[in-house]
């Protein structure tokens, strides 16, 4: 495969740990830090049935366009609007890292345990909650 070069000296299954590799340092690198709440909203938005074929460069358009739907934002206390162009403003590392987790979250969620639990073992940071937020139960 051409395009993602490969030393033939190292071989094909080489190259592909080193781009593996990368990428987990890449998400860890640029993963955003939002409060549980936020992350809760996207992961609401992101859900698994969803995520694949959407793009990572669309984010912010996703979270304004489906963010009011269902009372959801108002709820976990999340500014619709400034919140996608927080997340426009990231750059595409972000973006992915987002969806990265999001992939993660939606593998792992039936198992028991906190949401937050969930969030941090599929990598996301978490931010200590606005002034105003309602806590997710």
């Amino acid at each position: 495969m051409p395009i993602i070069g490969c030393n033939e000296a190292r071989g094909f299954s080489s190259r592909l740990v080193d781009i593996v590799y990368d990428w987990d340092c890449m998400i860890k690198d640029a993963m955003p830090e939002f409060t549980e709440n936020e992350w809760l909203f996207l992961m609401h938005i992101l859900n698994g049935a969803e995520l694949e074929g959407r793009h990572a460069c669309n984010l912010g358009a996703s979270v304004a366009e489906c963010g009011t739907e269902d009372g959801l934002a108002e709820r976990l206390g999340v500014h619709v609007m400034s919140f996608a162009r927080s997340i426009d403003a990231l750059p595409l590392a972000g973006k992915i890292a987002i969806q990265d987790v999001a992939y993660r979250f939606w593998q792992r969620h039936g198992i028991i345990e906190s949401h937050r639990g969930v969030l941090q073992k599929c990598g996301a940071k978490i931010a200590e909650q606005r002034t105003g937020a309602i806590p997710f139960l």
